[in-house]
């Protein structure tokens, strides 16, 4: 996973449109993508040929994040991930 260069939790309007347009300059290979509806991130996953993980796999491994989740959503989002990110 040393390609990753994105990762985005989150794969609902918001956050599969930032993916989205990231594709049409990067191969699907440096995205890593991340939703509290895992099929939800499988099928955005499977549409950009990019890889399906978990926010903290997200943290450990991908050099930007986007945030694509609901603001009552971030909170737990941001706890899930500061231990990696600290």
């Amino acid at each position: 996973m040393s390609t990753v260069k994105f990762g985005f939790i989150g794969a609902g309007n918001m956050g599969s449109a930032l993916a989205r347009a990231v594709c049409k300059t990067v191969s699907g290979d440096e995205i890593l993508l991340a939703d509290n509806e895992t099929l939800k991130a499988q099928l955005l996953a499977q549409e950009l040929n990019a890889t399906q993980a978990d926010s903290i796999t997200i943290a450990e491994h991908a050099k930007f994040i986007f945030l694509g989740v609901k603001p009552q959503v971030l909170g737990s989002v941001i706890n899930d991930i500061k231990d990696v990110l600290a």
